[in-house]
């Protein structure tokens, strides 16, 4: 049971790999809001959870991944040339946000207001993905999860880092009363393999997750 940011690449992809290797193991990738994701973990309706923090009490045997956004726009945009894009440098810039309850918002918000720059929030959405394709046409710049960012810079995308760093949290969560199976840990192994890279501290550029 996983956000549905995270279901529309990057775990069709993973499961493929897994897949592979493991032609007898059968998926049921239900994509649902993480606050029904939440809801659904007493009931053990799931082996695996992935949701968006914050989570309101860390539960027994989940775990938290941190990432620090990045930058998207188009590979033609005018402020492509930078390595690093601030608020300074996109003061009046037509920006995609997400929806004001994310996680993000608040933090890209203050970054504006502290550096006296304009945010000029041309439309919100629900999805990294929806921004990141508003990226690709231009003129818009968004922020983006590295994850997604990455599944659309070969689509006319360019990625740059943010500053100050917009953090994004994720868990991992594990029914408490469904027993991890085998190849349950299996596949929980190669998710945090694939998505380590990835990791708040652990990269400077957005690295490659083809095979």
């Amino acid at each position: 049971a996983t956000y549905p940011g995270i279901a529309i690449d990057f775990l069709p992809m993973l499961a493929s790999e897994f897949l592979a290797e493991r032609p007898n193991v059968r998926f049921r990738v239900l994509s649902r809001s993480s606050y029904v994701v939440r809801d659904m973990i007493p009931f053990s309706q799931f082996d695996i959870g992935v949701l968006e923090g914050p989570l309101d009490q860390q539960r027994a045997g989940s775990e938290r991944l941190e990432f620090e956004c990045c930058c998207v726009l188009s590979e033609r945009h005018p402020l492509a040339c930078h390595d690093v894009l601030t608020p300074q440098l996109l003061d009046g810039v037509p920006f995609v946000s997400l929806y004001r309850e994310h996680m993000t918002y608040g933090q890209i918000a203050s970054s504006f207001k502290a550096a006296g720059s304009h945010w000029n929030v041309v439309a919100e959405t629900q999805y990294f993905a929806t921004c990141c394709a508003f990226a690709a046409h231009g003129p818009c710049v968004s922020i983006a999860h590295p994850v997604t960012a990455h599944f659309y810079r070969n689509r006319g995308v360019a990625i740059r880092k943010f500053r100050p760093a917009i953090v994004y949290e994720l868990y991992l969560v594990f029914p408490p009363l469904r027993p991890r199976s085998l190849v349950v840990t299996e596949f929980v192994d190669q998710m945090k393999v694939r998505l380590e890279p990835f990791l708040r501290g652990q990269t400077t550029t957005v690295p490659d997750l083809e095979p």
